[in-house]
């Protein structure tokens, strides 16, 4: 089945649930993989906490593809520079410790005005459910916008949009840091 999600003001008759609460599910109810696609976060420790307990208490492995901000200038390093921000990334977001999820970044990232960026929002859930939407998880995504999303129950699907990522990994779009 396909649902719509949503974050903002409710219209009267609105059948949507909310962005946050169907995040918390999805992690929540997640029993072996969990891939985690594009989100902006602020507050990781909010949002992605229920994730951290799935990971500790049943084994959960999880994959996310986060944005990096792209270097100010060529750095000598290229590889260096990907680690260097993706422990700042967990520093900031993941505030938990072990385990740790697998992270996945752009590397043009390290390329100085490359404009690159993950803008895809996705969560797939053991192969078998999907949410795509627009709602970051920020103050501003999640308290003053209006954000809309489809939370899919299809097993070919979640499928198929998993293996997009992994695609990418495989061709060194994404590099693991």
């Amino acid at each position: 089945g396909v649902s719509l999600v949503w974050t903002g003001p409710e219209t009267r008759a609105s059948g949507a649930r909310d962005t946050a609460v169907v995040v918390r599910e999805l992690f929540e109810g997640a029993k072996g993989h969990v891939l985690v696609a594009g989100y902006s976060f602020e507050k990781g420790e909010s949002i992605l906490a229920p994730l951290h307990a799935a990971m500790r208490d049943r084994g959960v492995a999880v994959e996310m593809f986060v944005h990096l901000d792209e270097a100010e200038s060529t750095p000598m390093d290229p590889e260096w520079y990907l680690r260097t921000q993706a422990a700042a990334w967990r520093t900031r977001y993941w505030p938990f410790g072990a385990p740790t999820p697998t992270l996945y970044v752009d590397p043009r990232a390290a390329v100085p005005r490359s404009r690159a960026s993950l803008h895809a929002k996705c969560i797939v859930i053991d192969g078998a459910r999907a949410l795509v939407g627009s709602a970051n998880f920020t103050d501003r995504g999640h308290a003053r916008n209006i954000e809309a999303g489809v939370l899919v129950d299809d097993t070919r699907f979640a499928t198929e949009l998993a293996r997009q990522f992994h695609d990418a990994v495989g061709q060194r779009l994404f590099v693991e840091v």
